[in-house]
């Protein structure tokens, strides 16, 4: 994630969300929240060091997550408002909604500060029986209500299906309006071609939306002319006043926008009586400080962020089993590999990814599995008496033929075959290449039935 600055024309490294960076998002106090498309991932983006850092924000239930916003609307009911919604396009298909903890959580074993902010998942928002519903992105309007792009593609992955694949639908598509039943629309706020003073007033406006699109037309008037109105602006606030904390914030914002420091603007609001708004301030003087692009502090050159992959050896496994087991559990661990769908437990993701972990698939026939794994699979496959279902929009598992050498395809399932209390012989490098080599032809994925036929479930 990048942090650019158009009036400095500045761009530096913000913090690390790999693989693919897919929504971003801020909340009523400024709170920073982001999403990681392909794992799935939530965070939310807090101060740390001389730059900022991820913060798990939820407990993954669904990927990809290709979007993600912050409900803010006076169309919507106030229970909504200020929870958290991500989109799913493979298997769950909806909107999952968020109630959000910013005054400190303390169950379920967690110990988080107030500003600490954490999820925890409420009833369906969203959901669709349709095998081909991709909502990608999600956007509040004007009028209040919830406008939904729906992509509407059958083939939606790039490793399993060519680029080029003419079943692509490059011409459809669709929006979906969400409104509230029986309650009306969202005021209309003047904003486009409005003067400053009005401007400013807006800042006061309750909805995110409409604070945020005032702020981007200010943009479009001369720092100079803003940040003078802006200090007239803030002298009918109270700092002592809780009311008026969030109004003074936004004027503290708007200097930072406009890169104008007020030192004792910042004062103020990192005394404030509202704790939202002191820890707000404090991320303006970390920006002001240790994290301005200009202050020589940041690194020059980025450098990406892994997470370190730690390898408990099975005992019953030899010294040189054991050096495939642990080359697998790095392949495993890649992005977009392994990981992505079945999981760091190996339990995968019900109803769309299956487990690993005592799966007869996984520690039967290494054979078939190698097959598996080089050419992909597609159809549903039962595991443990539960049907896994690509109709509910689910794409192939990727075949890895052409990404993995013989060494690491080997080591990968030697890993899966001997993790989460699995058990089974090691697979060699040896045994790929003859497999590979035998099934050099083949250019579809593998049906379990077929695989079932060949190399019957032990």
């Amino acid at each position: 994630m990048y942090r650019f600055d158009p009036r400095r024309h500045t761009i530096t490294f913000h913090a690390a969300n790999s693989p693919n960076a897919h929504g971003t998002s801020f909340d009523y106090w400024g709170y920073h929240f982001a999403t990681d498309g392909t794992g799935g991932h939530s965070f939310q983006v807090r101060p740390e060091g001389n730059g900022f850092k991820m913060h798990p924000l939820v407990t993954k239930e669904v990927r990809p997550v290709p979007s993600s916003t912050i409900i803010s609307s006076a169309h919507f009911p106030d229970e909504f408002q200020q929870d958290f919604l991500i989109a799913n396009t493979i298997g769950y298909l909806g909107l999952k909604r968020y109630k959000l903890h910013r005054d400190g959580f303390t169950e379920g074993g967690r110990n988080d500060k107030p500003g600490e902010v954490w999820g925890t998942p409420t009833d369906d928002f969203l959901r669709s029986d349709d095998k081909n519903f991709r909502p990608t992105d999600v956007k509040f309007g004007e009028d209040g209500a919830l406008y939904v792009s729906d992509w509407q593609n059958v083939i939606i992955g790039h490793m399993q299906h060519s680029i080029r694949d003419p079943n692509r639908d490059h011409s459809h598509g669709r929006i979906y309006r969400m409104t509230a039943s029986g309650r009306p629309p969202q005021q209309k706020v003047a904003i486009d071609g409005q003067p400053v003073a009005a401007l400013l007033e807006n800042l006061r406006h309750p909805v995110d939306g409409v604070r945020h699109r005032t702020r981007v037309e200010l943009s479009e008037h001369e720092s100079r002319e803003v940040i003078a109105a802006a200090r007239e602006w803030i002298k009918q606030f109270d700092p002592a006043n809780p009311q008026h904390a969030h109004h003074l914030l936004e004027g503290l914002w708007l200097h930072q926008q406009h890169n104008s420091r007020n030192p004792e603007l910042l004062e103020k609001l990192l005394s404030s009586p509202v704790q939202h708004a002191r820890i707000a301030a404090a991320t303006v003087k970390h920006h002001w400080g240790p994290a301005d692009p200009t202050s020589g502090n940041l690194a020059t050159r980025i450098e990406e962020q892994m997470e370190k992959v730690e390898v408990t050896i099975p005992g019953h496994l030899s010294n040189l089993e054991a050096q495939l087991y642990t080359i697998g559990a790095g392949v495993y661990a890649r992005d977009g590999h392994c990981i992505t769908c079945h999981q760091k437990s190996g339990a995968g993701m019900e109803p769309v990814y299956p487990p690993l972990a005592g799966s007869p698939w996984v520690t039967g026939s290494e054979e078939r599995l190698a097959k598996i794994v080089l050419h992909g699979l597609w159809g549903p496959i039962e595991v443990n008496g539960k049907t896994y279902d690509p109709a509910k929009g689910i794409p192939p598992m990727t075949a890895f033929g052409a990404i993995l050498n013989d060494e690491e395809l080997a080591a990968v399932l030697t890993y899966v075959r001997n993790s989460w209390g699995n058990k089974a012989p090691a697979v060699q490098p040896d045994t790929v290449k003859k497999i590979r080599a035998a099934t050099k032809d083949r250019t579809i994925f593998w049906k379990p039935e077929e695989l079932l036929e060949l190399h019957p479930m032990e």
